[in-house]
């Protein structure tokens, strides 16, 4: 790298502190101005490869997917088609996730209710590309094997998708989404190559998405509580191409697209996060040290105790009830945890003592069916954490009322 002149211009005139307060200034802004240089230089080198990267003759299509970013709607990444005309520029992107993100209240009921209205956007490759590397999310870049004829059956059927009678869509995670309109694109031009191979990918929707929300337990959470039996469900190969990263490998393995690595996040991804990969072991522990409270402490905290978790049990429940009713959605509507916590675990905290009592001697009953029927097998949802937490800590109240007679509720 060529030597960049100070900025400051350091003479021998003054105090010795003088001389070296001011070299010591000189250098540190020397430093500053080389670091931001070899940032703008990369990113114009990176825009330059891309620009004069070797290109087949003819019209071309190019797959791009990216990496996950921060915000719950980029978790899961994003992919788009990209456009070349015959010298390889003027490239027209069309991106399936566009949506009034502005409003993320609104938009996530409208998903729960199955009528989020997407849109695919047309927007030129350069702007597609610098709003990626300003996200500094990871950016694979596939180019696919097309005939010319093939090419130009992929384009019309992106310009008609565009057109503004044909542009919206009702989105749907799983099964109409970023990916899988992409997908569905590519699969046309190829003659159904990607959808002809019916074998199983081997994994479930829930395990696919277990990579990208392992980092982020809160997410995490949410969507192992509030998502049914319907995502643990093992699904085909051309299902699993919901999610970007499956596209971008089942393109790469069927197509023989290698993909590229235009940028690369950094850093990279958090690790997975130990509250997520030990949430078993994690519930058997508030749960334990929960019911040894919930027996030995003084009435009232006992009963406060008690009240936390029954709030917690009822208020899951009676917003799985409220899913059920006002979703569409498969995965919303039928959830087996409404088995384990329940919109009556309210009467933890309402309930006199008699009533807490017979309450959870019956809860405990069926907690111990359920039990069984997960050893068994019956259940395809992984309801052991939130089956041990609630066995305990319903457990330790039944033992509390039969026991002591405090004349606390």
């Amino acid at each position: 790298m060529a030597s960049i002149p100070p900025l400051l211009a350091i003479t021998r005139e003054g105090s010795f502190c003088e001389r070296w307060f001011a070299n010591l200034v000189g250098k540190g802004v020397d430093l500053l101005l080389m670091a931001l240089y070899s940032h703008l230089g990369q990113l114009g080198l990176l825009l330059t490869a891309l620009a004069q990267a070797p290109a087949p003759p003819g019209a071309r299509v190019d797959l791009y997917t990216f990496g996950p970013g921060e915000d719950v709607f980029s978790k899961f990444g994003h992919a788009a088609l990209c456009v070349f005309d015959e010298n390889g520029v003027g490239g027209r992107c069309f991106n399936y996730g566009s949506a009034d993100f502005s409003t993320p209240g609104p938009l996530t009921w409208d998903v729960v209710r199955g009528r989020a209205r997407f849109w695919v956007a047309v927007t030129p490759f350069g702007e597609m590309l610098r709003l990626y590397l300003a996200e500094d999310r990871t950016i694979y870049r596939q180019r696919l094997p097309l005939k010319s004829e093939q090419v130009e059956k992929m384009r019309q059927r992106l310009e008609t998708a565009a057109l503004p009678e044909n542009r919206y869509y009702e989105y749907d995670h799983f099964k109409d989404n970023c990916s899988t309109r992409p997908r569905d694109h590519i699969d046309a031009a190829v003659d159904g190559a990607l959808r002809r191979r019916p074998t199983s990918h081997g994994s479930s929707f829930r395990e696919l998405m277990h990579e990208n929300l392992e980092g982020d337990p809160f997410v995490f959470v949410l969507v192992e509580t509030f998502l049914g039996r319907s995502i643990d469900q093992e699904r085909t190969e051309y299902e699993a191409m919901f999610l970007p990263r499956t596209l971008r490998e089942s393109v790469a393995l069927h197509l023989g697209a290698a993909p590229e690595i235009v940028h690369a996040r950094n850093p990279a991804p958090p690790s997975p996060s130990w509250l997520v990969t030990h949430r078993l072991g994690l519930a058997l522990g508030i749960g334990l040290g929960s019911a040894l409270a919930i027996v030995l402490a003084t009435p009232g905290a006992s009963f406060a105790l008690r009240s936390v978790f029954g709030a917690l049990f009822g208020t899951v429940g009676a917003l799985l009830v409220l899913l059920a009713v006002v979703s569409p959605l498969a995965e919303l509507r039928y959830n087996e945890l409404l088995l384990v916590w329940l919109p009556t675990d309210f009467l933890l905290i309402v309930g006199s003592r008699r009533v807490t009592s017979l309450y959870t001697n019956f809860r405990l009953a069926g907690l111990v069916a359920v039990g069984l029927l997960l050893v068994w097998g019956w259940f395809l949802q992984p309801l052991w954490p939130f089956w041990t937490l609630a066995a305990l800590v319903l457990g330790a109240t039944s033992a509390r009322t039969l026991v002591r007679s405090d004349g606390v509720r």
